[in-house]
């Protein structure tokens, strides 16, 4: 049930997408212990997006989490911070030093990451509302127990 969808520029080979996928997979699932754990790359070329105006910009992934709601915010933390070093390493993804308002300075990789909560009444797997599903319910409750220890 639980999903990342990340979005990424073209041209990573069949063995770094497969351990990028493996990795994503596994975060997610020690994080929800849910199983049907999906990760969906989509690919995309310059000419389909731009970044601050500029069509074909040097690419910026995004991951966005479809997942159940109650992951506590460490679980969450856990999740971004493994999620963001694989997609690093896959990319060999450059730093970029970004001056706040302050001077202060931050530096960043630009992944992007959000999560999209959906409730277990607006979710489904096969013909069971994911509210009455005991796969579901039994491993969100292991994992909320898991989180908490």
């Amino acid at each position: 049930m639980p999903t990342a969808y990340v979005d990424l520029p073209p041209g990573l080979g069949t063995d770094p997408k497969k351990k990028l996928m493996k990795e994503i997979t596994d975060l997610i699932h020690h994080a929800y212990l849910i199983p049907d754990t999906r990760v969906l790359l989509r690919e995309w070329s310059a000419d389909q997006y731009s970044i601050d105006g500029e069509i074909g910009a040097a690419f910026r992934p995004i991951i966005t989490f479809v997942v159940p709601p109650g992951l506590p915010i460490d679980g969450k933390r856990q999740l971004v911070r493994g999620a963001y070093s694989a997609i690093a390493e896959a990319y060999n993804l450059p730093r970029y030093d970004v001056p706040l308002p302050s001077g202060k300075v931050v530096s960043t990789n630009w992944v992007l990451g959000f999560f999209s909560e959906y409730p277990l009444d607006q979710a489904s797997l096969d013909d069971l509302m994911a509210i009455d599903n005991p796969m579901v319910l039994e491993s969100l409750e292991a994992a909320m127990q898991k989180q908490k220890e």
